[in-house]
């Protein structure tokens, strides 16, 4: 779990096998530190008991002999040390936290734009929004119980080598006790895994009707339909928290269960010494502190890699969105292109189907100055042909031709400044008319933006604004009617002096 872990989040991390180096380091470091106040503390309190101020005591590991006060002052010094390597831990936490979070986020946006349109408009409602949220979420999450877990198990291991010096019978106790309890958790661990799975899946397509019920507002009040949709999300909810309660339980109980199950063989252990004749005070609580302190750290090791199960299913739903993303797409050429000087569809069929083709034997010719228009019944393809005409989807048979090449050999970059589109349904971002208008191109001029407002009908709209041009809209385009934001998406259209309007 541990490898698949480091394995599935390292590609997420800047410089994994570096801050996997230092983490092992302080790790030791925080462990010895520890351990060396426990058994500090422990001898000078026993040898204060026995023998007053006055005494020495013995240090059993560099078997050096020093008085309470001495034994103090150096337990004070490793505990200052051993809080500056908890304080580098949390850093080395937060900073691999905070990577994944960002890299993972970067990496299916990435995906998601690099994607085909094909692939895009096959895409869930909501699910990008889900996969960058709620999964990155869990990645992040993830991620702090991986690196928390990693240091408390290097930590573990630090004392126990101290513990193995100053007192054997401590260590094999730790030892057999994280054994043990391991075999008996595996159980519970592998249903809690299996559980949080199923919590995802659910708690995925709750966000996916969520942002649906956004977009379908305004229907839902047009036909009066709110309370059969609330009733249906009510149901959707009400099992998505049952999922989360079955998870949320089985994660908590396997948490408690093993500090219980620890404290009973702490009891256990006790009791074998108590049995035993001739045990002195002194290793008594020497064993008993380093036992505790060992039960404490085997607690949190249980716990990260517990919830690290269950953040698995996580891992796994995100690399499987981002796979399907990135296992589509569709690769133009780099042939420049600054004309279009003709334009030719050949034989042009196009199947969402197969079997039944949304274009079928599609040839038509277009000079430069031409106009065309395109009628026919809903479902007739009119989408499909802009689509295609716009290498959104290219065709499946035949040949969209651009100076009498095939359009698919030259450069996006190039074609995306020659061809654009209006489309049926506007879509304005929550930033200035001015932003919307030059649409995220760099080099768009104020003055061509007004040209192009102009040319659209609309600049005399924008200019009885308050703010004019750097007016700022709300979401979708609040703060315009109906025609101004599609007088708008004519504007973004225009700006960039396209040659082929759609």
């Amino acid at each position: 779990m541990i490898r698949t872990a480091w394995q599935g989040l390292s590609p997420f991390v800047e410089h994994p096998r570096r801050m996997a180096a230092l983490l092992a380091v302080v790790s030791v470091f925080v462990g010895l530190a520890e351990g060396g106040v426990l058994v500090i503390v422990v001898q000078t309190a026993l040898a204060i008991a026995e023998s007053g101020r006055s005494g020495l005591t013995r240090l059993p590991v560099v078997h050096v002999s020093l008085s309470s006060g001495q034994l103090l002052w150096i337990a004070a010094g490793l505990g200052l040390l051993s809080i500056v390597g908890h304080f580098f831990q949390a850093r080395l936490k937060a900073r691999v936290m905070s990577d994944v979070s960002a890299n993972a986020r970067s990496l299916a946006i990435d995906a998601f734009l690099g994607a085909s349109w094909n692939r895009q408009a096959q895409d869930r409602e909501g699910a990008l929004q889900e996969t960058m949220s709620s999964l990155v979420g869990r990645l992040s999450a993830m991620a702090g119980c991986l690196v928390l877990g990693t240091a408390s198990v290097i930590n573990l291991g630090a004392f126990l080598v101290l513990a193995a010096f100053v007192n054997p019978v401590a260590m094999s106790l730790v030892v057999l006790l994280g054994g043990v309890l391991s075999m008996v958790m595996r159980p519970l661990s592998r249903l809690t895994q299996r559980r949080s799975g199923e919590y995802i899946e659910i708690n995925s397509r709750f966000v996916e009707e969520i942002s649906r019920a956004t977009s379908l507002a305004m229907d839902y009040r047009v036909f009066g339909v709110e309370d059969a949709a609330s009733a249906e999300l009510h149901g959707l909810i009400h099992q998505t928290a049952r999922r989360q309660y079955v998870s949320r339980v089985s994660g908590s109980f396997y948490e408690t269960l093993y500090r219980d199950l620890a404290a009973l063989f702490l009891v256990t252990a006790l009791a074998g010494m108590y049995l035993v004749k001739d045990v002195e005070v002194v290793s008594i609580g020497t064993v008993v502190v380093l036992i505790v302190r060992g039960l404490a750290y085997s607690t949190i090791v249980q716990i990260q890699f517990q919830t690290l199960n269950e953040e698995i299913p996580g891992l796994d739903a995100f690399q499987l969105r981002v796979g399907e993303l990135g296992a589509d797409v569709k690769e133009f050429g780099t042939t420049p292109i600054s004309q279009i000087d003709s334009l030719e569809f050949d034989n042009v069929d196009y199947e969402y189907v197969s079997g039944l083709p949304a274009l079928k034997s599609v040839s038509l010719r277009l000079e430069p100055g031409e106009v065309l228009g395109v009628v026919g019944p809903s479902g007739g393809g009119k989408s499909t042909f802009v689509q295609v005409l716009l290498r959104l989807r290219p065709p499946d048979h035949g040949n969209v031709m651009i100076n009498g090449q095939p359009y698919e050999c030259f450069d996006q970059g190039d074609w995306a400044s020659l061809a654009t589109l209006v489309p049926q349904e506007p879509r304005l971002m929550e930033a200035s008319i001015l932003d919307n208008i030059s649409f995220l191109r760099p080099g768009i001029s104020s003055e061509r933006i007004e040209e192009a407002a102009e040319d659209a009908h609309v600049a005399d709209d924008i200019r009885k604004l308050t703010n004019g041009f750097n007016t700022l809209l709300g979401a979708r385009g609040l703060g315009l009617s109906g025609g101004q934001k599609q007088r708008v998406a004519i504007a973004r259209a225009l700006v960039g002096r396209p040659k082929l309007l759609v």
